[in-house]
């Protein structure tokens, strides 16, 4: 649905930006470049941040009907 897509394409970004300045200070503390830090602080890790993200994706809607429905 575009609420899921929505919500995973936000995420996904929100990820991208973090990765970027956490390469780019790894690369900096390292003294490497910025394709090397790429290669060892983030591609290990996508794969399971992309997972993660697409469960929060169709699981937080769901949670956050039933918690609107718990309240009422």
């Amino acid at each position: 649905t575009p609420i899921k897509s929505s919500a995973a394409s936000d995420v996904y970004k929100r990820q991208a930006v973090c990765y970027t300045f956490g390469t780019a200070w790894l690369a900096w503390q390292t003294s490497q470049s910025f394709i090397t830090a790429l290669t060892i602080g983030v591609l290990p890790y996508l794969p399971g941040d992309a997972v993660k993200i697409i469960i929060a994706a169709i699981t937080g809607p769901k949670l956050r009907t039933a918690a609107r429905i718990q309240r009422s």
